[in-house]
């Protein structure tokens, strides 16, 4: 299981990236895989891209600024 919650606002952090095998927006970061969960006005909410098959609950959040 994961446990991990980030906040991606701390300057010199790299994100990648990208598009799952079925379209949907991706996001790797510290080698863990996140899939685009909720999107707001300021802010993408991702989650665990493990959530469905192990239970993973790690989260991340990306601001736009």
């Amino acid at each position: 299981m994961c446990y991990m919650k980030v906040s991606l606002s701390i300057i010199g952090d790299r994100a990648l990236f990208g598009l799952s095998q079925r379209g949907s927006r991706t996001l790797i970061y510290n080698s863990f895989k996140y899939v685009k969960d909720k999107q707001f006005l300021d802010s993408i909410n991702w989650r665990c891209s493990r959530f469905r098959r192990d239970g993973c609950k790690a989260r991340a959040i990306t601001r736009l600024m």
